[in-house]
């Protein structure tokens, strides 16, 4: 599974996480990585309502382009 730039970044920024160690991940990692996501997403939808900050924004793509698996 890929990811864009932007998306890499992110991960990256928000867990530590290389390109190299997203791309090295199996099924249930990812799974796992797009719960992390789905919980600042939620954070988002939580405080801002429809005023999601980027942050969360980059989060729930994650998260629906996980759930492509």
């Amino acid at each position: 599974m890929t990811f864009t730039d932007r998306q890499y970044d992110f991960l990256e920024k928000e867990f530590r996480l290389t390109r190299q160690d997203v791309d090295a991940m199996t099924d249930d990692e990812l799974l796992e990585l797009g719960d992390r996501c789905f919980d600042i997403e939620l954070e988002g939808d939580l405080q801002d309502g429809n005023k999601m900050p980027d942050r969360c924004g980059i989060a729930a793509e994650i998260v629906d382009r996980i759930g492509t698996l």
